[in-house]
């Protein structure tokens, strides 16, 4: 058959053999019907002017970063391939270029994702498994835009640990770092290599010397042997002891704080039920070899498995413009975190080897520290940018703070809020006083802002707090928020405080008012607010169980120190001059029960937990109705 599309490929640039049996893959199937392009082999020499140039009947190519080729594909040359397999082939272009693999567009002049590095290079693993390979070569080699672009890098480090995980036969080649590498490629790179040593691989890692003394180290630590987990500790051990003491040795050290048990987790993660199935787990034990007995990694690789997106919360100011009946957070003076601690708490959340990362203020009121967070947000977004990490932020704010100005400022930026409203002028009064006499707590909270809030565009969760001098007001006060635009609402009880019998049954009867209220109004349209807590997971107890860094550089396991200052000690995992990176905090050997142990006294806890049973049981109800949204009740 005649084929669709013509492939241009450098074949001098290729592994030995690659190109011919790309081309003779992609015969092979056009000559069984499939909808495939036939490839014409060129060399570097036929490249002019640092352009390749396609003959008229052309559409597509395969080719290294070479210079001019982004101005090439400004041109409009385009790509229409037909036929699924077609499609995936011509997805994207990719070089594999002697010592690895380098990605461009298949569609040239437009931007490269994730997904289309993911479908070239399986269409290249697929195209040598074709004609009888049994191991295709994938080695990586950062070089040229992969290596300057993070969020390229990233993905087409990726793209190969997916290969790998769909169980295609794998031979991993040498790889080689450029001179002009950055930190964060070697770390990235380090922890892939670790997963695949754990699959029984033996990657070597090459490193030139470059008279750099962090470079110097890593080539003297591997010089081409391969890469396991003692290597990389050695490494880390020789990095920390450099002797320049700045900023730079310090992500040094972050960099490759946890490497191994962060590979060795994400090994665990990532083998495919199918071949646990099959009795195929071959990560696991070379895995548990790195983390220890399973009793001390169990909680850590169920927390590692379920952060998408880890989260890390930062503690600008103790001190508040309110002062809440049921809040039981101390609101002293002087607790102010300094722009160079949050600079180094940043740090600390982008050492993390996770692409997509989420700061969040807390407090206090964060927003008491405004040029604080203001500085933490513009200087995360930089380092964000230059590390190929997506950071965005949430803020959890009484909105006391908030004005025209700084919701300007945030407007542009990836922020999201927190809400804090109780309810009307009458509840938020009685719960939630101001500091100072004479000060209107409504006046100044979300209930005034929002509208300046929702139409800029802000995600927005409002979070309403019930206590037990205004529970028999709960219904009232979802509906009030609703009514105010909010279209998320979080509903909490207060917790710290001692509930009496009484006010336990109250609130758990006003939740199952709630409920048929809300059925009633979705059923006709006259509410389209969601209740957050119906797709949440049941917990009588509600904490943020996420790594937190006080203003004073300390940091816990949880936000409960705030709440009980008493049992800080218990939930203190370390403070930013240790030099830690985030991974070591996050995905620690401490137990489940951990945050709940040290969040308040037990005899607080059992009360608390008793009033959260009747959260959980509502929540229960409302899924069992189908009452989970509007979208659901009304069709």
């Amino acid at each position: 058959m005649e084929p669709v599309a013509r492939l241009l490929v450098v074949a001098d640039l290729l592994p030995p053999g690659a190109g011919e049996a790309c081309r003779d893959a992609l015969d092979l199937r056009a000559r069984r019907g499939d909808d495939l392009a036939s490839v014409r082999l060129v060399d570097a020499a036929s490249v002019r002017g640092g352009l390749l140039v396609p003959e008229a009947d052309e559409t597509c190519l395969l080719a290294s970063d070479l210079p001019g080729l982004q101005a090439q594909g400004e041109g409009g040359w385009t790509v229409e391939p037909e036929g699924e397999a077609g499609r995936a082939l011509l997805a994207a272009g990719v070089l594999l270029d002697g010592g690895g693999a380098v990605v461009w567009p298949g569609r040239l002049g437009t931007e490269l994702t994730p997904e289309a590095v993911t479908g070239a290079l399986a269409a290249y693993a697929d195209a040598v498994a074709a004609v009888g390979l049994e191991q295709p070569v994938l080695p990586v080699r950062l070089r040229g835009p992969v290596a300057a672009r993070p969020r390229l890098r990233r993905a087409a480090l990726d793209a190969i640990d997916r290969l790998r995980r769909r169980g295609l036969p794998l031979r991993v080649g040498p790889v080689e770092l450029p001179p002009e590498v950055d930190l964060p490629a070697v770390g990235d790179l380090l922890v892939a290599l670790l997963r695949l040593h754990l699959e029984g691989h033996e990657p070597t890692l090459r490193v030139p010397a470059t008279g750099e003394a962090w470079m110097d180290a890593a080539a003297h630590v591997f010089a081409g042997d391969p890469v396991t987990p003692e290597r990389v500790t050695r490494l880390a051990e020789a990095w920390a002891a450099l002797p320049d003491a700045d900023a730079a040795r310090a992500r040094l050290r972050r960099l490759l704080d946890e490497a191994p048990r962060t590979a060795a987790l994400r090994a665990l993660r990532d083998v495919p039920s199918k071949r646990r199935e099959a009795g195929d787990a071959s990560p696991v034990p070379r895995a548990a070899g790195v983390l220890g007995p399973a009793s001390t990694w169990q909680d850590a690789a169920a927390r590692f498995s379920q952060a998408f997106r880890p989260t890390m919360f930062m503690v600008p100011t103790w001190q508040c413009e309110l002062r809440c009946t049921y809040c039981t957070i101390p609101k002293q003076a002087g607790r102010e975190m300094t722009p160079a601690t949050a600079e180094r708490a940043v740090d600390l959340l982008l050492s993390s080897h996770a692409e997509a990362l989420t700061l969040h203020f807390f407090g206090g009121e964060p927003m008491e520290n405004w040029p604080v967070v203001q500085h933490a947000i513009a200087y995360g977004l930089e380092q964000a940018g230059q590390l190929g990490r997506d950071l965005d932020f949430r803020i959890t704010t009484n909105g006391f703070s908030l004005d025209e100005a700084r919701l300007d400022w945030l407007a542009s930026r990836p922020v999201a809020f927190q809400l804090s409203l109780d309810g009307d002028a009458e509840v938020q009064h009685l719960q939630r006083p101001g500091r100072e006499p004479g000060w209107d707590s409504y006046a100044h909270s979300p209930a005034t802002h929002a509208r300046a809030v929702l139409d800029r565009g802000f995600a927005v969760d409002a979070i309403m707090v019930v206590s037990e001098k205004a529970v028999d007001r709960l219904v009232d006060s979802f509906f009030h928020l609703a009514g105010l635009g909010f279209r998320r609402i979080q509903l909490n009880y207060a917790m710290g405080r001692i509930w009496s019998p009484e006010g336990s049954a109250a609130f758990g009867r006003e939740l199952f008012r709630l409920g048929l209220e809300l059925q009633r109004r979705w059923a006709d349209g006259s509410c389209e607010a969601l209740l957050v807590n119906l797709g949440e997971s049941l917990r009588e107890v509600r904490t943020n169980d996420h790594v937190t860094v006080d203003w004073d550089g300390h940091v816990y396991g949880s936000t409960s120190f705030l709440y009980t200052p008493a049992l800080a000690k218990g939930n203190l995992l370390g403070h930013l001059d240790e030099g830690h990176g985030f991974d070591h905090y996050a995905f620690g050997s401490y137990d489940k029960d951990h945050v709940t142990r040290f969040s308040f006294r037990e005899k607080v806890v059992k009360n608390n937990t008793d009033v959260g049973s009747a959260m959980t049981t509502f929540v229960r109800w409302m899924r069992d109705q189908g009452w989970t949204g509007p979208q659901v009740v009304g069709g």
